[in-house]
């Protein structure tokens, strides 16, 4: 496993969660909302602590970058009902955004897989509530009208 110094471009973090995926996903669109959710939602953290490429991240913009990739990454990974994805991503992406920050905060380096799993074990509460939002929406429009025995009506006598 690779170590992160400060400096250094955190590229293996992205490679190490799609290889820590691939072992138990299999779906394109999966691999695409957890790049997204690395990507927009562990990468700003990085750079309000100094890792990273350099992107001048204030702490609006890495607030706004972490809603709008929770939310896009959530809805990736659990496109129906969008509504569950939307709102598990969005807290799992607020919740590892501010594990990863807290993290590394007062560190000079860190290991790869540590800041994988710290990111991951946080947005376990958005996991959960998407998960129970799923199932919850989904029983609520798979139950139809109750069936009534009405007479057809025609119109009028004649």
């Amino acid at each position: 496993m690779r170590m992160i110094v400060k400096g250094v471009s955190p590229c293996w973090y992205v490679s190490v969660t799609l290889l820590v995926s691939e072992w138990s996903l299999s779906t394109g669109r999966l691999q695409r909302g957890i790049v997204v959710f690395v990507c927009l939602c562990g990468f700003p953290a990085l750079e309000l602590n100094g890792f990273g490429v350099g992107v001048p991240f204030t702490v609006p913009i890495a607030i706004a970058t972490v809603v709008i990739g929770g939310a896009a990454g959530g809805a990736l990974i659990c496109p129906r009902p969008v509504t569950a994805g939307l709102i598990g991503g969005l807290i799992a992406g607020l919740s590892g955004f501010l594990a990863v920050y807290y993290d590394v905060k007062l560190r000079q380096n860190f290991w790869v897989l540590e800041l994988t799993l710290v990111q991951a074990v946080a947005s376990t509460p958005g996991w959960l509530i998407g998960s129970l939002l799923k199932k919850s929406l989904s029983t609520i429009s798979s139950v139809s009208p109750p069936k009534t025995n009405l007479i057809k009506w025609d119109g009028p006598c004649q």
